[in-house]
């Protein structure tokens, strides 16, 4: 495809305000300076801010530049400067005419979005159809996945939701198209137009909690990002009839809707068990009952397998099969991973929100035989009325706590940790700044029977303060057993 031509399909008879003076083949449309290749087209979203990331792409050979109408850029050199109301838009409608370009349809499109839950769901979902034999590609927080032609791979991502260049350059990768693209999709990536122009075959509402108060300001923004996402759903959604402002979510549905839950929904679970060791359950479906029984643990792990199950059954394919496969699902890395050591039971687990933690330590505490030791901190740049409720949480649900780094970001640990600790009433917890040695302090106070719960990274590759370097909490837990993964 030409530049021109695209211009002439979407913007017929318009004196844009720019000049073309190369009519070129696109090779690709990206926002990342450091991505362009020759004759790409190069998306400028920051106005008159970091001109110089303009420069760098025209060097690198972009041949056209979108910005803003208020942005002002001159170059005497063979460059399509062309001003348009908004550089995110055209980057969206430009990728997703290259990719019908080469592959003329898109494959299934899952979306999962809710306050907690999303990269477990995801990733049941993809392990189910890799182990199903389908090409499928999962953009997560915990990582890309891509199983094609019996390869798989995996990759790091900066977001939960990348943005749209980056999402169209995994799926373009490889010569054929994937099957299934599934796609964890936060707020913020709704309101950043991240997915604008992707349309979801299947949308999952996992729920709905308060949350992320520091970007959205307020509940009913933050309501309103994610039900943008169900305009984008063409043929199901799939939604927790539990959740807070269900009757919202399902009057802005333009599609059928299926509903799950514990005890409720058109699906539903029935929990026999749920411990350290498994959670087993009655699923209620088209009036059929089936046992399922996962060595996934958690009270909320019911929820996650239902909203699976529900939409397998929806996408036609065999409920004995998938409940087959989740039988044989040992761990989703970083969420409520369990190792024993020296008697005692290591736990690793993501959660960092509000409902997310008061769920995790509440199941823990049914669950301890001994004693409970959390490691914890918060994150920097973030909800900071989230830091006064995990200091007053923790301390109440457990025996003793570690406060640590967390991903700091630009603010100074030490402010974080006071902001956690400066409310706390008991004297049952310590302050380490260092994550490791926070851990390493943890073990050496346990005991045979007791619990480490090492919570708010889970399996993230990083801790990121002004600096940034590797450690992942998981993968430390393992080194300790000698467990190393393939």
């Amino acid at each position: 495809m030409k530049i021109k031509s695209y211009f002439d399909k979407y913007y017929p008879n318009s004196k844009l305000l720019g000049y073309f003076y190369n009519n070129h083949f696109i090779s690709k449309v990206t926002s990342n300076s450091k991505e362009v290749i020759p004759n790409c087209v190069y998306c400028h979203f920051k106005g008159n801010d970091n001109l110089n990331y303009i420069d760098e792409a025209i060097l690198k050979g972009a041949k056209t530049i979108l910005i803003t109408k208020k942005c002002t850029y001159n170059t005497n050199k063979n460059i399509n400067i062309i001003h348009i109301d908004n550089p995110k838009v055209e980057l969206a409608r430009l990728n997703k005419e290259l990719y019908l370009k080469k592959y003329l349809e898109f494959p299934q499109m899952i979306s999962v979005t809710g306050t907690t839950g999303k990269t477990s769901v995801c990733t049941l979902i993809f392990q189910i159809l890799k182990t199903l034999q389908k090409d499928v590609l999962l953009i997560s927080s915990d990582k890309v996945h891509s199983y094609y032609a019996n390869n798989y791979k995996t990759y790091l991502t900066n977001n939960t939701t990348p943005t749209n260049d980056i999402i169209y350059d995994y799926m373009m990768q490889n010569d054929t198209p994937y099957d299934y693209v599934i796609i964890e999709i936060s707020s913020q990536g709704i309101d950043d137009l991240r997915v604008l122009g992707i349309e979801f075959d299947y949308t999952i509402v996992t729920n709905f909690h308060k949350e992320h108060m520091e970007y959205h300001l307020n509940e009913n923004n933050y309501l309103n990002s994610k039900l943008k996402l169900l305009h984008s759903t063409k043929q199901h959604l799939i939604i927790n009839k539990d959740i807070e402002h269900f009757n919202k979510f399902i009057s802005e549905s333009i599609v059928p809707y299926t509903t799950y839950g514990i005890n409720n929904g058109d699906v539903s679970g029935n929990i026999i068990k749920s411990n350290l060791e498994e959670t087993l359950f009655y699923l209620k479906i088209l009036n059929k009952k089936y046992l399922v029984k996962s060595k996934l643990i958690g009270d909320f792990t019911g929820y996650n397998l239902l909203s699976v199950l529900t939409l397998f059954q929806i996408m036609g394919f065999s409920l004995l099969k998938v409940i087959d496969i989740i039988e044989n699902i040992n761990e989703i890395k970083g969420r409520m991973n369990i190792i024993k050591y020296q008697g005692m039971y290591l736990i690793v687990d993501y959660a960092h929100s509000k409902i997310a933690l008061e769920n995790l330590l509440t199941f823990i505490k049914k669950n301890v035989k001994r004693k409970l030791f959390v490691v914890i901190g918060a994150g920097g740049m973030r909800d900071a009325s989230n830091r006064y409720f995990i200091g007053d949480l923790v301390t109440k649900l457990s025996d003793y706590a570690i406060f640590t780094e967390d991903n700091s970001r630009e603010e100074k640990v030490e402010d974080i940790i006071n902001d956690i600790t400066k409310n706390i009433k008991s004297d049952n917890y310590k302050v380490i700044y260092n994550r490791k040695d926070a851990i390493d302090y943890a073990i050496s106070l346990s005991s045979e029977d007791d619990i480490v719960l090492i919570v708010g990274k889970g399996n993230e590759d990083y801790i990121i303060n002004k600096e940034k370097y590797k450690f992942n909490d998981l993968e430390y837990i393992k080194s300790l057993v000698n467990i190393h993964d393939e």
